[in-house]
């Protein structure tokens, strides 16, 4: 089990402890802070089965002044947070918080029900967003974004300032070549189901698709009509890139393909979908990814497939969804079904223009989407503010 001992908090090293923690797989570790010691339960996956797991380590220890259950990549539902809190309390431990990637959260603190009252718990934010915004300790570095960082609240919790920028130019409109992408490297139902939709309103041939990654024996039966169930898994990269899991990272969430620069309209099919029609697969948490990120950093034409209202919540972090341009009408919709149905219409809808109406688009509101690149480093820059002053206050207290 890793263990770290600090007399003095700086930033970045409690957030390197935090990803050596999840770098080496370790199921928990001890993060000690002037004499205080607290547990941190590393979640690899956000299911029962591992909350379960994760908090029967807990017995095992004496003397812990408080525990954080930590999620890096995926979102923590409330009813794992009960079981986490219920085991906490059970072994007298007060002082406790959750370190994931909400997006729909942007207090230091997270509430949720526990026996229908309501409890509050400290927040760490985390951020998968920097998957595909770089970072630098040189403003210089930092080419057209030089203006945006200057004008960035900067933070005393690390010991340099961190400044941030994408390395990806957009293509020009006039050099693309792909109506819409719809990439989904992990089969979720939702995902297997809005494939199966575009290819019944004869979109497959329109666009460029995936859906499946080392999943060849994923149920895709269950959910794909009989005429195109051979057509899955559906791969883009060739088999080495999707069996070697560094590869598969790198290509698939850190890095653009070509298909997506290269694209009109960018189908973003999120990890997180309320999902109530097929055993409640999904979550019911919101959250956002570089898929998002990736969409207003390639100038795409976004259609997003994710939770109820996600896309309102979007417009709530001041991001321009084009609403002039594009119907989001299917973000009110809750029968994910019909969801599906609309946004593939909706897809059908922007790739039938004419191809020199898409180009004039893009050419049209290449400022809001270059607004919505400042808008995202920004926001990346609020989060780590938010992080590591929730994170102190909370080593500090405990």
């Amino acid at each position: 089990m890793l263990n770290f001992k600090f007399d003095t908090f700086f930033g970045e090293e409690f957030e390197a402890a935090f990803i050596k923690i999840h770098d080496t797989g370790s199921e928990q570790a001890i993060i000690e802070y002037k004499n205080k010691k607290i547990l941190i339960l590393n979640l690899f996956d956000p299911t029962r089965k591992e909350i379960f797991k994760k908090c029967n380590l807990i017995k095992d220890h004496q003397n812990i002044d408080g525990a954080i259950i930590y999620s890096r990549c995926e979102v923590i539902d409330d009813d794992l947070l009960d079981v986490f809190y219920f085991t906490c309390k059970l072994y007298k431990i007060d002082n406790v918080a959750i370190y994931d990637c909400r997006m729909n959260n942007h207090s230091e603190q997270y509430e949720f029900f526990y026996n229908d009252e309501p409890l509050v718990l400290p927040h760490i934010k985390g951020n998968v967003l920097r998957l595909i915004v770089r970072t630098t300790n040189n403003i210089n570095q930092t080419g057209k974004y030089l203006e945006t960082n200057q004008n960035m609240r900067k933070t005393s919790f690390f010991h340099q300032p961190k400044y941030y920028y994408v390395d990806v130019e957009p293509i020009i409109p006039e050099e693309r070549n792909i109506l819409y992408t719809c990439l989904n490297r992990e089969p979720r139902k939702h995902r297997v189901m809005l494939v199966n939709e575009l290819f019944k309103q004869g979109l497959k041939e329109k666009g460029v698709v995936s859906c499946g990654y080392l999943e060849a024996d994923y149920p895709y039966n269950k959910f794909v009509d009989d005429e195109f169930q051979d057509l899955f898994p559906i791969e883009l990269e060739d088999r080495d890139v999707y069996t070697n899991a560094s590869v598969n990272l790198d290509v698939c969430n850190r890095n653009f393909i070509d298909c997506q620069l290269q694209s009109f309209v960018n189908i973003v099919s999120e990890s997180s979908c309320d999902w109530e029609i097929h055993n409640r697969e999904g979550w019911k948490t919101t959250f956002f990814t570089e898929k998002t990120a990736k969409a207003f950093i390639a100038h795409n034409l976004p259609i997003f497939f994710n939770n109820y209202k996600f896309v309102e919540g979007l417009r709530g972090l001041g991001f321009d969804v084009f609403d002039d341009v594009i119907d989001h009408s299917y973000d009110d919709e809750i029968n994910p079904i019909k969801k599906i149905e609309m946004i593939v219409a909706e897809c059908k809808r922007l790739i039938e223009l004419p191809r020199k109406d898409l180009i004039k688009l893009l050419y049209d509101l290449e400022d809001r989407f270059d607004r919505n690149i400042k808008n995202l480093l920004n926001h990346v820059n609020e989060i780590e503010i938010q992080k590591m002053k929730t994170m102190r206050t909370f080593f500090e207290n405990a």
